[in-house]
């Protein structure tokens, strides 16, 4: 199975270990494929590191000894378990693009997480938050051996800023949901399951998504026929 693929067995393991840790990687794999496929890196490997910098979480104590143990044990390529020792081991220096794009993009998601669950409907001002972090991280040195240059940090703070929509629906429960499709103009139907944005009690002007039954999907090619509630993984 694709070590990117949310449901698998690895994943689905955090998942019962600890579902905000577990989504947190989610939304992180999501920014971090945005800004790799912008900066021309390697989109898989780089989503592979955000899905995975919370792996330790299943042997309990933060450290890469145990991140390690378990990404050798399944067989995770080498690149990927290189930058995220990289990225957890505090004796390493962070180098590599990637490594300073799981960076930005972790502390995002987790900065945002932590000021929506003080308060779900406070008004964040996004750049404003992204420009503290950047100043932050360049003041504290730690990019100071890092092989990323000061346009694609540049070019990165705009993607992270022009997310603002998604990080809005942070503040709502994001499931999966066993879903009915019809493919438009095929006349075929079928049932997977989708990660979709709980919206149900929630209002939402998001033009480019097609709602249905409170449940916001980003796919507007497809018809929803039926959402099964009852099979919410």
């Amino acid at each position: 199975m694709d070590i990117n693929d949310p449901e698998c067995p690895l994943l689905v393991e955090l998942k019962n270990v600890s579902k905000p840790e577990y989504y947190h990687t989610i939304h992180t794999a999501y920014l971090c494929s945005r800004i790799a496929l912008q900066l021309k890196l390697d989109d898989a490997v780089v989503k592979a590191c955000a899905y995975y910098h919370k792996i330790w979480l299943l042997k309990g104590e933060n450290n890469w000894e145990n991140a390690e143990q378990i990404l050798t044990g399944n067989q995770i390529p080498l690149r990927v378990r290189e930058l995220l020792k990289q990225y957890l081991s505090p004796a390493e220096q962070l180098v590599d693009r990637e490594v300073i794009v799981l960076l930005f993009a972790d502390t995002v998601i987790s900065s945002i997480d932590y000021l929506f669950s003080k308060d779900k409907n406070v008004q964040l001002d996004y750049q404003k938050l992204i420009q503290t972090i950047y100043k932050r991280k360049m003041e504290s040195g730690i990019l100071d051996h890092s092989e990323i240059s000061l346009g694609d940090l540049q070019k990165m703070k705009q993607i992270l800023v022009d997310e603002r929509l998604y990080y809005d629906f942070l503040r709502w429960k994001w499931k999966w949901y066993h879903i009915w499709f019809w493919y438009r103009g095929t006349g075929f139907a079928y049932w997977k399951p989708v990660f979709v944005l709980d919206v149900e009690g929630a209002e939402t002007d998001a033009g480019d998504l097609g709602v249905h039954r409170g449940v916001a999907i980003q796919n507007l090619r497809f018809q929803i026929i039926q959402i099964d509630r009852k099979s919410v993984v």
